[in-house]
């Protein structure tokens, strides 16, 4: 894991407070704030669950439709060459 990846992990989970503070801070108090952050985290926890059956189950009907899957077959990524390998 690099810097880049540290620091995107960072704001996605710091994105909910950075966002609510700055738009709503001193306009609600910090009890409605802070049921408005955890309300907002639910709501987006639950929707990715339900939704990523779904998409799952799209992308395999499309694959179905289009006949088209693609695999890396008889390629190696693994940079280390072994015995078996050779």
């Amino acid at each position: 894991m690099d810097k880049n990846d540290r620091l995107n992990g960072y704001r996605r989970r710091c994105g909910y407070f950075d966002i609510y503070n700055g738009t709503f801070a001193g306009l609600m108090n910090v009890k409605d704030l802070i049921f408005l952050i955890i309300v907002q985290y639910l709501f987006k926890v639950i929707y990715e669950v339900v939704a990523t059956p779904l998409t799952y189950l799209i992308v395999l009907k499309i694959k179905k439709i289009e006949k088209v899957d693609v695999y890396d077959y008889n390629e190696r990524y693994n940079p280390m060459v072994s015995k078996e390998d050779l």
